[in-house]
C-alpha cells in the first residue's frame, strides 16, 4: 500500500488499542518500483517457517495459484486481516497456497538489533486458528522485504501477492480489498495486468468514498440521527472491508439508541459471526466499556466481558487484555481483573514502553489489586 493508504487503513484500528505506536509504525516513502505485475516472482528466501507447509521458489510454479501477504506483529490492520485469509484458505483448499510473512518486525522494537524471532513466534502460537495457514519470518536478513515488497514499490501492510498458476505476479494489494477477485481470475487463469488495474481502480474509488461516507457516519452520530447513520455505517463497511472493528462497534451503539433488544442481538450475532476476529470484538467490548462511547442506557458490563473473554481464544495478545480486565473489574470479577492487567503491565515493559502507557496501566493494576484484597 502507499504511504497514504497506510495512514487510513490504520483509522480502522484506532479504538481498539489506545496504545497508539504499539499498532503501527511509519514506513519510509515508497521505493522505485523493479517488481510490477505481469513479471516472474521473486525467490522465495524465507529465515524460518513457524507454521504449515514451506512455500519454495519451485513451488510457485507448481500449476496453483499463491497468496504471499506480509504482515507484522505490530499491524494492526494485518491483524484485521487475518480471519479473513483463514477462512480463504480453507474456502481454496489445495487450489490455493496462502503464505503469511512476518516482516518489518524491528521497527516496533526498542533494540533494532535484537532477535525477534520468539516475538513472532509467540505471537503465532497464541493466535492459533486466527492464523490457519503457512506462516513463515523474514528475521534480520529481509531478504524478503527487500526482493517483493520494496522491488514493487509497497512501503505499507498488509500486502498480498497473488502469483498466478505460471509463477508470475497477478495482483498486488490489500488483502481485504479485491484479493478474493484476483484469485478467482487467477484460478480461472484470467488474471491479466489489466484485469490487476481494473481490481485496484475499485478499492482506490471505494477508499476515496469511504473517507467521506466515515465523516458522514460521525456527522449523523453526533447530531443523534441514528437510522440515517446506522445505514452510511452499512455502506461504510461495504466500501472498506477492513472497517469491521469500527462499524461493528458503531452499529452496536447506535442500536442501543433505537431499540436496545436489537443492540443485545447484534452482539451476539456478532460473538458468533467473528469469533475467530478478536479486534472485532475487543472493539465492541471496549466500546461498551468505554464511558465516552454513545452506547445508550445501562451498560452490559457481561456482554462486555462475553465478548472480550473470546477474545483470547484467538489472540492471547497483552494488548487485548486491559479492556478484559477492565471488564472483569466492572462485573466484580477484582481477582481475574488484577490478573490480566498484571500481564497488560508485563507485556507493556517487555515492549520497552514508557510514559502514560505504563503509568496508566500500573495504577489500574493497583487499583485491582486493592479491591482484590479488600
Amino acid at each position: 500500500m502507499r504511504k497514504v493508504k497506510s495512514i487510513v487503513l490504520a483509522l480502522a484500528v484506532v479504538t481498539v488499542w489506545s496504545g497508539g505506536t504499539l499498532w503501527g509504525q511509519a514506513i519510509p516513502m515508497a521505493p522505485a518500483v523493479t517488481l510490477k505485475v505481469g513479471d516472474p516472482a521473486p525467490a522465495v528466501k524465507i529465515e524460518k517457517w513457524i507454521k504449515g507447509t514451506p512455500l519454495t521458489t519451485e513451488a510457485l510454479k507448481d500449476g496453483r495459484v499463491h497468496v504471499v501477504e506480509f504482515w507484522a506483529t505490530w499491524c494492526g490492520p494485518c491483524i484485521v486481516g487475518m480471519p479473513h485469509l483463514s477462512e480463504l484458505s480453507k474456502s481454496y483448499g489445495d487450489k490455493v497456497s496462502f503464505n503469511g510473512i512476518s516482516v518489518w518486525e524491528s521497527n516496533a522494537a526498542k533494540d533494532k538489533s535484537a532477535d525477534l524471532m520468539p516475538k513472532v513466534e509467540a505471537f503465532v502460537s497464541n493466535a492459533h486458528d486466527m492464523m490457519a495457514y503457512n506462516i513463515g519470518a523474514d528475521g534480520k536478513a529481509a531478504v524478503m522485504a527487500d526482493t517483493w515488497m520494496k522491488a514493487a514499490g509497497r512501503n505499507g501492510i498488509p500486502c498480498a501477492f497473488v502469483v498466478d498458476k505460471e509463477g508470475k505476479i497477478g495482483w498486488v494489494g490489500h488483502p481485504l480489498m479485491g484479493l478474493e477477485e484476483a484469485v478467482d481470475l487467477a484460478l480461472e487463469g484470467k488474471l491479466t495486468p489489466d484485469d490487476a488495474k481494473k481490481i485496484q481502480d475499485k478499492w482506490d474509488a471505494n477508499i476515496k468514498k469511504y473517507s467521506e461516507v466515515a465523516a458522514d457516519v460521525q456527522k449523523l452520530m453526533a447530531e443523534e440521527k441514528y437510522k440515517e447513520a446506522l445505514a452510511k455505517n452499512e455502506e461504510l463497511l461495504s466500501l472498506a472491508p477492513f472497517a469491521v472493528p469500527g462499524c461493528a462497534a458503531n452499529k452496536y451503539a447506535m442500536l442501543t439508541h433505537m431499540d436496545p433488544a436489537a443492540a443485545t442481538a447484534y452482539a451476539q450475532e456478532v460473538l458468533k459471526k467473528y469469533a475467530n476476529a478478536p479486534l472485532v470484538l475487543n472493539s465492541l467490548g471496549g466500546t461498551i466499556l468505554d464511558p465516552k462511547s454513545k452506547v445508550a442506557g445501562t451498560r452490559d458490563y457481561a456482554l462486555a466481558l462475553t465478548l472480550l473473554k473470546q477474545t483470547q481464544a484467538s489472540m492471547a495478545d497483552y494488548r487485548l487484555q486491559s479492556p478484559l480486565a477492565e471488564a472483569y473489574f466492572k462485573t466484580g470479577d477484582t481477582g481475574n481483573a488484577a490478573t490480566y492487567q498484571e500481564k497488560v503491565v508485563k507485556g507493556l515493559e517487555e515492549a520497552g514502553a514508557s510514559g502514560p502507557p505504563l503509568e496508566d496501566a500500573k495504577k489500574k493494576l493497583e487499583e485491582y489489586r486493592a479491591k482484590a484484597a479488600g
